[in-house]
């Protein structure tokens, strides 16, 4: 029999981002898969640590900027797995001052042809509302990869 008090009735969300890049994929993955790349293309990360954790798996602390009201986000991933024949990274996150559990996410970048690709990031966590009433979770992620995938293209782009 189930304990019905450990049933979470908060919703999982799904986010998901693509970015079209014009430039090589292979590049485009040689500078998103070190993992404190973030500081260099994501302008609302303001500091980057790469480690590794007590079994070995690579991991980065980062702190967001301040938006608005809204507290500076810490986000501490762990790796799951990186595949460079699928240039795919897939890690969970655990994140101070935003109210989402079990996160975990993943960065597929995917050739298109000669010199285009897609950046892909995409998310699933639970909402937890009932840490921030009114917080919009799935906006405030969607929003943060939107701009990141902006400016990723936007150095790829520039050469």
């Amino acid at each position: 029999m189930t304990d019905q008090s450990t049933i979470s009735t908060n919703p999982i969300v799904e986010v998901s981002e693509e970015w079209t890049i014009n430039a090589a994929a292979s590049a485009v993955w040689n500078k998103v898969c070190e993992p404190c790349s973030l500081l260099e293309w994501h302008g609302d990360v303001a500091t980057c640590d790469r480690s590794f954790d007590d079994k070995g798996r690579l991991t980065r602390d980062y702190v967001m900027r301040q938006a608005g009201e809204h507290p500076a986000i810490s986000m501490h991933e762990v790796e799951l797995l990186r595949s460079a024949p699928i240039m795919t990274i897939t890690y969970i996150v655990d994140v101070q001052n935003l109210p989402v559990l079990n996160y975990h996410a993943q960065m597929t970048v995917t050739p298109v042809s000669q010199g285009v690709c897609k950046a892909r990031i995409r998310s699933r966590f639970v909402s937890d509302q009932g840490n921030a009433p009114g917080f919009d979770a799935q906006d405030f992620v969607s929003k943060f990869y939107i701009r990141g995938l902006s400016r990723l293209c936007e150095i790829m782009e520039a050469g």
